[in-house]
């Protein structure tokens, strides 16, 4: 009998495999893209963040908006301490949605990107979860 932790570890396997070999020129694009951004915010190099953004978002998130989100971030959850290996949380060949785990003193948080084929692979969106 399978005990229902080891399912639920298959299945996960299975979705990860699944997702990962699948993933879009876009998705692996998008993918490089996450870690510079998470290297810029750590090293308090806002106006460098805000380069990496595409114009719309370039002009939503300046690099005092960064700022202000990420310090409100250590502010929150203590100390930025690490990030992880950025991965595929959705991709529809159009929007590939790319999370990369941030750890902090006192807590664990993600940062999410959407590069978008619409603007040419550039980061159209950018969420902390």
């Amino acid at each position: 009998m399978t005990t229902p932790r080891l399912f639920a570890f298959t299945l996960a396997l299975a979705c990860g495999t699944v997702g990962a070999s699948h993933a879009s020129a876009l998705a692996e694009q998008c993918l490089g893209r996450a870690p510079r951004l998470a290297d810029s915010l750590a090293a308090h190099d806002y106006d460098g963040a805000n380069k990496q953004l595409g114009t719309l978002m370039q002009f939503m998130f300046s690099a005092d908006t960064l700022r202000g989100n990420w310090e409100g971030m250590i502010h929150e959850d203590g100390a930025y301490q690490s990030h992880g290996k950025p991965w595929v949380a959705d991709d529809d060949g159009k929007d590939a949605f790319i999370r990369i785990d941030i750890t902090f003193a006192r807590k664990a948080n993600a940062m999410q990107i959407v590069c978008s084929r619409d603007a040419h692979g550039q980061i159209s969106s950018l969420a902390f979860l």
